[in-house]
């Protein structure tokens, strides 16, 4: 099989209907989470580091409604991610004081974490990656017709991978 370029790697089926469980099969059934992709994508701009979107990622797995706290033990997410105890709580306190999350305590001394931050911080690198996906669609809505399934086509309507 021969390729010319990246383009033709990608579906052109619509993603109308699609589910995680078509892409993922059955390892899903296990369980996963919703996470949006300027998490990711804003990594770096966002200051996080890998250790630290690692622990917000086991923070964000418990996190089930909007207005719920988290509690999983600093423990159980340093035994996930096979580091010491003192790692999640230095990641904790810094994604803390980087606004990520809030930390509070029960009246017994147990921790609990706010996570709805989160949202909040990633929302100006959502609406820039909003604001450049609408451009992108307007450069292409520019391209000649004949110009549009070519080589590049995928890179201008953001769906290059």
């Amino acid at each position: 099989m021969t390729i010319k370029n990246l383009s033709e790697l990608a579906s052109r089926e619509p993603l109308e209907g699609f589910r995680i469980s078509e892409r993922w099969g059955r390892v899903v059934e296990a369980g996963y989470q919703a996470v949006p992709d300027v998490l990711l994508f804003a990594q770096s701009d966002l200051r996080l580091s890998s250790e630290e979107l690692n622990v917000l990622l086991n923070l964000l797995a418990h996190w089930w409604r909007p207005k719920d706290a988290v509690f999983p033990r600093a423990t159980t997410i340093a035994e996930r991610m096979g580091v010491s105890q003192r790692t999640i709580q230095r990641s904790i306190k810094s994604l803390e004081a980087k606004g990520f999350i809030s930390k509070s305590r029960t009246e017994d001394g147990r921790p609990f974490y706010d996570v709805a931050p989160t949202k909040e911080r990633l929302l100006p690198y959502a609406e820039k990656l909003l604001q450049e996906k609408r451009q992108l669609r307007q450069l292409k809505q520019m391209l000649p017709r004949s110009d549009q399934g070519q080589s590049n086509a995928g890179a201008i309507d953001g769906t290059e991978r």
